[in-house]
């Protein structure tokens, strides 16, 4: 639909990490969830190598099963840790990194944390990750590409970064402008509080705690709640 030089796009709408639409939603007391057909998907996408091979990532574990064990021979229990310790990943930096605030940079860089980022594995590569579950080049690009939907290099960009596949597998199916490294996460992400100017406050991708539509919800979500706590 076209209206005043915008176009609508009236097409379905694919929800990635739905917990967070629905508590953000629940708070303003919207029922997202009750008044809106959701569906989730069976098919995910398709991905095509260079030698005519073809991984469709669906929520289908026999197909995904056959299609693994036809690539790599025992790649598909492999996979499933992959995509379980991912989610545990998201768990941990939704707790303790992302769904928070930082006011100073004590409560982000202190010895307690410092247990947490390496249980993050914010010191590894994501594609040297992949390497400790997988022998095989496609499906190590498989499982790393999804780096790009946020304009990062899955051979610089943390580990943490499989959160994405993990929800995408486990949780249905980011997109954004600031990067997702070490120096540009928690306290160390543009705030969402003007430093000088007290009462100028921020929400969007590149500032805290991330890009991509859930990550922005949230930011405006702590950004509320730092204004609500002045």
């Amino acid at each position: 639909m076209i209206r005043e030089g915008h176009r609508f796009d009236l097409g379905a709408t694919m929800l990635i990490m739905p917990a967070i639409y629905k508590d953000i939603f629940n708070s303003l007391g919207i029922p997202l969830f009750e008044k809106n057909e959701i569906n989730p998907l069976k098919n995910l996408y398709n991905i095509y190598f260079d030698n005519n091979d073809v991984l469709t990532f669906t929520t289908d574990k026999e197909k995904m099963r056959l299609q693994h064990e036809r690539i790599e021979s025992g790649s598909y229990a492999k996979s499933q840790k992959y995509v379980k310790d991912g989610y545990e990943i998201f768990q941990t930096g939704m707790n303790k990194l992302i769904g928070r605030n930082f006011d100073n940079i004590f409560q982000f860089a202190n010895f307690r944390n410092i247990g947490m980022l390496v249980k993050l594995k914010t010191y590894i590569s994501n594609w040297r990750y992949v390497k400790k579950f997988f022998r095989n080049t496609h499906l190590r690009m498989a499982y790393t590409f999804q780096n790009i939907y946020v304009g990062q290099s899955p051979f610089d960009s943390p580990a943490p970064e499989n959160w994405e596949h993990a929800c995408n597998i486990s949780r249905g199916s980011v997109f954004g402008s600031l990067a997702h490294n070490l120096m540009q996460m928690g306290y160390f992400r543009p705030h969402n509080q003007h430093g000088r100017y007290k009462n100028l406050f921020f929400v969007g991708g590149s500032t805290h705690p991330g890009n991509g539509i859930p990550n922005v919800l949230l930011s405006a979500k702590l950004t509320a709640e730092r204004i609500l706590n002045k």
